[in-house]
């Protein structure tokens, strides 16, 4: 195989400046090799500071596949077994369905297969969310969406738990434990764990997100997201270089370098489809999307592919990896919500198999334009139920107070300049009158405007009583329900 990916840099360079993404690093690797690295961009907009191969960026939800890896050195070890209930290794692990509490599986936490959805406000905070012990506990209180066993429902909560289970279960934290046995075997030396790996490092990228002209995407400087207390999920911080170890290992059926990291077994397993997933229709060149053990498994134009991609505030992240071609690519960007890096992993795949050339941008481009036609479909519509020249039942200071739920913590509503005036995560809103003690407002208040419904209950007496938030949109109108503490 005589490639020379030098010819898609042009290429590459035009899809960023479409998008408006900062800086975008790229290696493709072959067995055990990376075959072509190539930095763009800049890693610090305004002082013009360009990546390397050793600029370190958030990896988000590419994390996911590491924590299943380590869970799969324990099995190789015979400490834990995919298919023995959790609770066999955490006693007090609870779901708010008791069957599927009592029954529920690392094979089944680790391929989104448990029936709850995301519900990731209650850890996404401005303000640094719960300890780990806190979150697992929280996931009692929390409703499912679907049946157990079901269908594929993309949580969050339930990789955080595996890296729990890890750490109970050896006695070290899920954050040593994946420095001890995947980043040093694999020489991962500049990769690193929660905030504070990004933070300090020297050579790192700074984060951006879309500014509010969007959909021109010029890009904004945000904040790092301490999200500490989910770690096992999406924390891992890492390079091009150190990354393009991680795809070799995974081309070489658990080896590197000659060096054992997890049984070929084993990791035959992580990459088998387990949950099939019907989030999107099916598309010619992808007719099926399922999901293995923290990896997506599909396949791409008649390829068998494992993939992932990772988003957290002021990051994008992909890797694609095509086992029986022996090619893996992973794309890192310093833009929250970008979607120019499926388009080049996408354009690098069709040149490395020599397929027709298709304009993915344009397909990405308009795949994200439906679910923004969604949203502001859905915007309009809580718009149009407004009543306007109405008042609620109550006085505004009637609703106010503080506001709790077991596992989403506390929301505080308090008066300001005439208007109710939410606070939530170190998020804060004003609250509109929609309709009787229902009130909408934009709780995320980003580029792109999303509005939820809240809502207020009143007891036998008459007395504000309940805030209901439309939290979870996979609820399907189902509210998140707050108790009033005052």
């Amino acid at each position: 195989m005589n490639l020379d990916l030098s010819k898609l840099e042009h290429s590459v360079a035009e899809k960023m400046a479409e998008c408006c993404v900062p800086s975008m690093a790229i290696t493709v690797v072959r067995g055990d090799e990376a075959i072509y690295t190539k930095c763009f961009g800049y890693k610090d907009l305004e002082n013009e500071l360009p990546p390397d191969e050793n600029t370190v960026y958030a990896i988000a939800s590419l994390t996911k596949a590491m924590t299943a890896t380590c869970v799969g050195m324990l099995v190789d070890e015979g400490k834990l077994s995919w298919d023995v209930p959790i609770v066999h290794y955490l006693p007090e692990f609870r779901m708010y369905d008791e069957f599927a509490g009592q029954n529920m599986t690392l094979r089944d936490m680790l391929s989104h297969n448990t029936g709850l959805p995301r519900h990731d406000l209650i850890w996404y905070s401005k303000e640094g969310c719960s300890s780990t012990k806190e979150l697992v506990e929280g996931i009692r209180y929390l409703k499912p969406n679907k049946s157990f066993r079901s269908l594929y429902e993309y949580n969050n909560l339930m990789f955080t738990t595996a890296g729990y289970v890890i750490e109970r279960l050896t006695g070290i934290s899920w954050a040593d434990f994946i420095k001890e046995r995947l980043f040093k075997p694999l020489g991962m030396n500049s990769s690193s764990t929660v905030i504070e790996g990004l933070s300090k490092a020297l050579n790192k990228a700074l984060p951006y997100k879309p500014g509010k002209d969007f959909p021109h995407n010029k890009p904004v400087l945000t904040e790092y997201l301490d999200f500490n207390g989910m770690a096992a999920c999406g924390t891992v911080n890492s390079t091009i270089n150190d990354m393009a170890k991680w795809a070799a290992m995974n081309l070489k059926k658990g080896t590197y370098k000659d060096k054992t990291i997890i049984s070929e077994k084993t990791l035959k397993e992580i990459h088998t489809p387990h949950t099939v997933q019907r989030l999107s229709a099916p598309i010619e060149e992808v007719p099926i999307n399922c999901y293995g053990l923290g990896w997506g498994t599909r396949v791409y134009r008649g390829h068998y592919n494992i993939t992932h991609s990772g988003g957290i505030d002021g990051f994008s992240t992909y890797i694609s990896l095509l086992p029986y071609n022996d090619i893996g690519i992973v794309i890192l960007t310093n833009m929250d919500n970008a979607f120019v890096h499926f388009a080049v992993a996408n354009t690098f795949k069709d040149y490395i198999l020599g397929l027709p050339e298709k304009d993915w941008l344009a397909h990405m481009k308009a795949e994200r334009g439906k679910l923004l036609a969604e949203a502001d479909k859905k915007n309009k519509a809580i718009i149009a139920a407004r009543k306007p020249d109405t008042s609620p039942s109550k006085k505004l200071e009637d609703y106010v107070g503080l506001y709790k739920h077991k596992a989403y913590g506390k929301i505080s509503v308090t008066l300001k300049g005439g208007k109710l005036h939410l606070s939530y995560q170190g998020l804060a809103c004003d609250l509109t009158h929609n309709n009787y003690d229902t009130f909408d407002t934009d709780l995320l208040g980003d580029y792109i405007k999303t509005l939820i419904l809240v809502r207020f209950t009143l007891d036998n007496e008459g007395n504000v009583s309940e805030l209901h938030a439309e939290l979870e949109v996979a609820m399907n109108g189902e509210f998140i329900v707050f108790n009033k503490l005052d």
